[in-house]
């Protein structure tokens, strides 16, 4: 029994929107979360009372069901590419398919040994666009800023397939401080939010000053190969680079589906 598809690019989109079904799934878990009790702030106020230091208090850690739901949406992410290069090869059997899979390198040089096994029988103009997308151009970069974003999913899909599941942080972005006076001396310390983790310290000439602090956090998530973290908007950002740049660069025209299927 064969599957018939009403368009080479159905399974893709379909990936991408499960992916993004496991974000909205994720965005609301960590609301919940974060309205709990799981974490708050704790001031600290020395004898002479001059001198206050802020730390966090976890009572909960995150949920390492939400490490799973980002497991998916990874794997939704990066099968929506795969699956598009094995509708470029016209559909392979046999045991070279096994190497069909969207190349994602940050060297020419890796990436010229592979591409033959992994774009089998793809049309040369589809290979210049998977070429063009590679992450050693650097032109997929998130926000002008940061790793390129194809590089980041590699880094990340290989990791939760092959290793563990990704570590999930709290990361302090900014803080809001009101004050009735300057501090003499003030310190903002490390990002992360941990339980016990000093976030700030201000000390004054008197006593008793009047001050309030709020800290602004994303969730961030660890890259261990690239030894970086990087915003949970990184995963939207791959999403939406998917969906807006790379697939709508692969239709059916200019006759890269209209192929005979490859022979294995």
């Amino acid at each position: 029994m064969s599957i018939v598809y009403l368009h080479p690019l159905q399974t893709c989109y379909g990936r991408l929107r499960r992916a993004e079904e496991h974000l909205e799934s994720f965005s609301q878990e960590m609301d919940a979360w974060a309205k709990s009790d799981a974490y708050d702030i704790v001031q600290e106020v020395n004898a002479d009372r001059t001198e206050y230091v802020y730390r966090a208090k976890v009572t909960a850690g995150f949920p390492s069901r939400l490490s799973v739901i980002l497991s998916d949406c990874l794997h939704n992410l990066r099968a929506s590419l795969d699956h598009l290069v094995f509708q470029l090869a016209g559909r392979p059997t046999g045991k070279a398919v096994r190497r069909v899979a969207f190349p994602i390198f940050e060297n020419p040089t890796e990436y010229a040994k592979a591409v033959d096994q992994m774009l089998l029988s793809v049309h040369p103009k589809a290979r210049a666009i998977i070429e063009r997308l590679q992450p050693y151009h650097a032109s997929n970069a998130a926000f002008s800023f940061g790793p390129p974003l194809l590089s980041v999913l590699y880094h990340l899909s290989n990791f939760d397939k092959h290793r563990d599941i990704h570590l999930i942080w709290a990361v302090s972005k900014s803080a809001k401080v009101r004050v009735e006076e300057m501090p003499i001396e003030q310190e903002l310390f490390g990002p992360l939010f941990i339980d016990g983790a000093e976030l700030a310290k201000f000390k004054f000439a008197r006593p008793d000053v009047k001050m309030n602090i709020s800290f602004d956090y994303t969730l961030m998530l660890q890259v261990a190969d690239l030894d970086t973290i990087v915003s949970i908007r990184y995963l939207r950002g791959i999403h939406d680079f998917i969906r807006d740049h790379v697939l709508p660069q692969f239709g059916l025209d200019g006759g890269l589906w209209k192929r005979s299927p490859a022979k294995g």
